[in-house]
């Protein structure tokens, strides 16, 4: 569900506010400065952006290119595009530099000694993915919000956009520019235990 929201009560500063359920949480956006029009423009396009990103990283969607993955590579190296074999990629070279704490395999039943790091097989060469069983699972859910961020943020620096602030289901948030009334763009971080 998306929902808009605009003001133009401080003419030197219109904002925009929309919201918009995807990849199983909320992503918001406040844009200051621009028309209306020009604001459901830009918004309805990062909105896109996310859908898209959705329907090929949500491994509960059965039709999406990462549930055929899970489905199949147990059993045969399956085919990807670039953009899946460079997020799957990505995703090794964070598992490796985080010693496994970011594995998008961690919820497979077995794991390797080098826990996850090995799950999953890419080969450049045929731009393949395979699994090392049928056990292994990714999940791209901890990735997917941060690449749809980096993606949106990349959209409003190529329209010329200097002051915006997104944030994808409080864990992924951009702030550009600066708060139209203020230095920075104040936002908090809740404690993990309270």
């Amino acid at each position: 569900m998306v929902s808009f929201k605009y003001s133009n009560k401080n003419i030197s500063a219109p904002v925009a506010y929309s919201s918009y359920d995807t990849m199983h949480s909320v992503a918001e956006i406040i844009l200051p400065y621009c028309s209306e029009e020009a604001s459901q423009d830009i918004i309805a396009q990062i909105w896109d952006l996310c859908a898209a990103i959705n329907d090929k990283f949500n491994r509960f969607d059965k039709r999406s290119a990462l549930s055929f993955i899970n489905d199949n590579a147990a059993q045969k190296p399956i085919e990807i595009d670039d953009e899946m074999f460079l997020v799957l990629e990505l995703c090794k070279v964070f598992c490796i530099s985080t010693d496994s704490c970011f594995d998008i395999s961690v919820n497979s039943i077995s794991r390797t000694a080098s826990n996850g790091v090995n799950n999953y097989n890419l080969d450049a060469n045929q731009h393949t993915v395979s699994f090392i069983d049928s056990s292994v699972k990714l999940d791209l859910g901890g990735f997917a919000k941060g690449y749809a961020l980096e993606k949106a943020c990349e959209l409003l620096k190529n329209k010329d956009k200097k002051c915006a602030l997104l944030n994808f289901g409080n864990s992924s948030t951009f702030a550009l520019g600066t708060h139209p009334y203020g230095e920075y763009w104040p936002v908090s971080i809740e404690h993990p235990f309270f």
